[in-house]
């Protein structure tokens, strides 16, 4: 007399792999694409700098932009990026060069922090100017928004 029933092993077995894999092709990806997203909500809530730029100086083909941060997690400095936005909205790589000190480079302890007078140039097309900074942050590049002024108009 048997005690259980008898489970016909090669239907199940099959069942079980067949439904593994389509589980793994589905998790894996949708386990990275939520990561990332947390990832992102977290950068936006708790950014690396909080910056503010006062529109010094402004001709038809260049700026002068004073940059002040306050930087808010201790994260390695890459670069710093400036954009011009035209008034069809797209992006425009801009030239940029510290006029009253040396060159970025270095990594900035936490705090408030004067990153000095930008030249921007040129900017005969852009009714808006995007300053944006990249650092390291473990394994992950963070750029944050430093500052998105408006320009004025002739």
């Amino acid at each position: 007399m048997t005690l259980f029933k008898t489970i016909e092993w090669p239907r199940l077995t099959w069942a079980s792999i067949s439904l593994g894999v389509l589980f793994g092709l589905l998790a894996v990806p949708l386990g990275m694409l939520f990561y990332e997203s947390l990832q992102d909500l977290y950068e936006r809530a708790f950014p690396v700098v909080v910056g503010v730029g006062v529109l010094e100086v402004q001709t038809k083909e260049e700026l002068v932009v004073h940059l002040t941060a306050n930087k808010r997690r201790d994260c390695k400095f890459m670069r710093v990026n400036a954009y011009g936005i035209d008034l069809a909205g797209q992006l425009e790589l801009l030239n940029l060069v510290r006029v009253d000190g040396p060159p970025a480079g270095a990594t900035h302890p936490v705090g408030n922090l004067d990153l000095g007078h930008w030249k921007i140039w040129p900017t005969s097309d852009a009714v808006r100017v995007m300053v944006n900074v990249q650092h390291l942050c473990g394994s992950r590049i963070v750029v944050t928004t430093l500052s998105n002024l408006p320009l004025k108009l002739p």
